[in-house]
């Protein structure tokens, strides 16, 4: 496992990071628990999206889960801060109550957020720590970066799906590639 600041590898069940001393303790003091609105597949936290758009994107998410269904896929459209690296709030997100249940956490979170800020134009993937020997960064950054194109024209929708779609791909190249017994 990765602290999500400062990348440093750290143990399970580590409370706080000791290179750099992130925990979730103090984002939870820092930002207090995420919106219920977080338990659902798509959250726009925005009211950028409208819902018809919105019903496109949780398609998306629902049809890499059928591909992938030992994995979850959550997208939040955010106000994020802007001083703080995505994957910090994404890891914030993913930890908090109601997104990853109890028995999800650590190694058996499996699961893929997408954060995007429409604000700023930041989006990125944050995973569970179960997935993190399978997908490495260098694989999220691609996917996210199939919609920076979008993202810069305020085509929102568009650049989630291709991000989605580009996620896809790049699980179903690590699948391959991984070790058969």
């Amino acid at each position: 496992m990765h602290c999500p600041y400062c990348q440093s590898a750290i143990q399970e069940y580590t409370a706080e990071c000791p290179q750099c001393g992130l925990s979730l303790e103090k984002l939870y003091r820092r930002y207090g628990p995420p919106a219920q609105a977080l338990l659902n597949p798509v959250a726009d936290l925005t009211g950028q999206v409208p819902p018809k758009e919105l019903r496109r994107i949780e398609n998306a998410a629902k049809a890499l889960e059928q591909r992938f269904p030992q994995i979850t896929f959550r997208v939040a459209i955010i106000d994020a801060d802007p001083e703080m690296p995505l994957p910090v709030t994404g890891c914030w997100l993913l930890n908090s109550r109601g997104i990853a249940s109890e028995m999800e956490r650590g190694g058996r979170n499996r699961q893929i957020l997408f954060l995007v800020d429409p604000d700023t134009r930041r989006a990125g993937f944050t995973i569970g720590y179960g997935l993190e020997p399978f997908i490495p960064v260098s694989a999220l950054e691609k996917a996210a970066g199939a919609g920076c194109a979008d993202f810069s024209q305020d085509q929102f929708c568009e650049g989630i799906c291709a991000a989605l779609q580009a996620l896809g791909d790049q699980l179903a190249e690590r699948c391959e590639n991984l070790p058969r017994a």
